[in-house]
């Protein structure tokens, strides 16, 4: 029996997967905040999109409800964040290395479809030259085009960032960070592999 079932997993498995690739473009109206607190107020740090680069030529493979990502890599530059003050921005900047890594990177790897409105990411997150896998719960909407929200907690630490201190130590920023995000997505055109 087990030897029956292994032998009709190899022959299903060719109709089971769709593998596909696309290229995708994230509007402009799309959301992408960092969001820190610190020990007497909160702040936050908005991406501006018109200065990222909108289009993603991504391959993906699905696999029942598991959707397995190629090439959906977003990179964003450190600089096309803005914190409202000019002396914040700096601070973010420095706090980031931007010198030596002017880029924050989402690599989204794989999605687990909970439901047809809710799904499991993850995804590879790069801040600083540092590495770390996350897995994301995300609400997917699909009216007039594809919107995905969610957002990522994280710890400065984790990218080997040390949470500043400012106005003599009296001010000191939490470790934890949220990146909220609300990404506006659609297709240019889908072709078959």
């Amino acid at each position: 029996m087990r030897l029956l079932v292994t032998y009709l997993s190899i022959l299903l498995i060719p109709f089971l997967t769709t593998s596909k690739s696309t290229t995708v473009v994230i509007s402009n109206d799309s959301k992408l905040t960092i969001l820190g607190y610190t020990n007497i107020n909160t702040f936050e740090c908005q991406l501006d999109f018109q200065f990222v680069n909108p289009t993603l030529d991504v391959g993906y493979e699905q696999r029942g409800k598991k959707i397995s990502f190629r090439n959906a890599n977003l990179k964003i530059a450190n600089s096309c964040f803005d914190c409202g003050k000019k002396m914040m921005n700096k601070d973010f900047l420095k706090l980031l290395k931007t010198k030596q890594y002017p880029n924050i990177e989402i690599l989204l790897n794989e999605i687990d479809l909970i439901s047809q409105q809710q799904a499991l990411a993850r995804v590879q997150l790069k801040i600083a030259g540092r590495k770390k896998e996350i897995t994301v719960p995300i609400k997917i909407s699909n009216e007039q085009h594809l919107s995905v929200q969610g957002c990522m907690d994280v710890k400065l630490s984790d990218f080997e960032l040390e949470a500043p201190r400012k106005m003599l130590g009296l001010v000191v920023v939490s470790d934890a960070i949220e990146i909220h995000f609300d990404l506006n997505i659609k297709n240019k055109e889908i072709k078959k592999n």
